[in-house]
């Protein structure tokens, strides 16, 4: 099984690289149950995934992604009708590391925006943007699953 070595940030300000970035439209939820967290998610409507995530150590944990039909990540979302995240990506390279910028939607504009590093060791050396503010890596908060149940039932 791979290994997920991450690290998630609140932003201070929007990154000004993101005028000048592309962007993926991003659909995910998780399916329902008291276990490992199971992601679909569906990128700009043409590719989709099923990742299974496993429990966080410090900054790792097991993931497990395989590309699935579109149309069944559809219907995997129709059938257990979990709450669902919608979130434009970005991508900023920022001292040669790939940061992944999300602005997650909500329905009452209260969106948030989270940037998240993916480290090759949990011991990697990591400069801190000047827009990124505090870390939330360990605050379930911002686990996306949380924020999704949060956000988008109503709460």
């Amino acid at each position: 099984m791979a290994k997920e070595i991450e690290r998630k940030f609140l932003l201070k300000t929007i990154p000004p690289e993101i005028a000048h970035c592309d962007s993926q439209l991003v659909y995910q939820s998780y399916l329902p149950g008291d276990y490992h967290p199971v992601r679909v998610r569906i990128i700009d409507g043409a590719r989709a995934f099923l990742t299974v995530k496993g429990e966080r150590e410090n900054f790792t944990r097991d993931e497990e992604e395989t590309q699935i039909p579109v149309k069944a990540a559809k219907m995997l979302l129709g059938a257990f009708h979990t709450p669902l995240i919608i979130k434009t990506r970005y991508i900023i390279y920022y001292d040669n590391i790939m940061w992944t910028i999300d602005h997650i939607h909500t329905p009452d504009d209260e969106d948030v925006w989270l940037a998240e590093v993916e480290l090759s060791s949990e011991d990697q050396e990591l400069s801190i943007p000047d827009w990124v503010a505090n870390e939330v890596t360990h605050d379930k908060n911002y686990y996306n699953e949380v924020i999704a149940s949060r956000t988008f039932e109503g709460d």
